[in-house]
């Protein structure tokens, strides 16, 4: 906490105490949280994506059924099932390229954080040096 945040300025020390951690923490459990969410989502697209597949399986089947029926619905079950797998990859993609740019973000703020703690520190030295 900042004593004197009233007045305009808050003590040197205050700064000197601060070191990123927090914030790092909070950004590393979003890109976790989102990662996280990204695997239920691709299992549950992987999931489909088998449920499609053993329709299609089913329906290739040998049956009494009509034949242009099946191969229709065979043919119908296995654009569903690329359509699927093509949502999947993208996914994967989108996913991945999220991922990154967050781990940048959280590079960035890490590298701002120990830029501005040098930087603090160094005005603490000097404000010594000047007392």
């Amino acid at each position: 906490a900042i004593a004197n945040a009233g007045a305009g300025a808050a003590p040197l020390e205050a700064f000197g105490a601060f070191d990123g951690r927090a914030a790092l923490e909070e950004m590393v459990e979003r890109v976790s949280g989102e990662a996280a969410a990204a695997k239920a989502a691709e299992a549950k697209a992987k999931a489909r994506v088998a449920e499609l597949e053993d329709q299609l399986a089913a329906a290739k089947a040998p049956s009494s059924a009509d034949e242009v029926d099946a191969a229709a619905a065979a043919a119908k079950l296995e654009q569903k099932a690329e359509a699927a797998e093509k949502r999947l990859r993208a996914f994967a993609e989108e996913t991945a390229t999220r991922a990154a740019a967050l781990e940048e973000e959280v590079a960035a703020f890490g590298a701002r954080v120990a830029a501005a703690t040098t930087a603090l520190g160094g005005a603490g030295a000097e404000a010594t040096l000047s007392a």
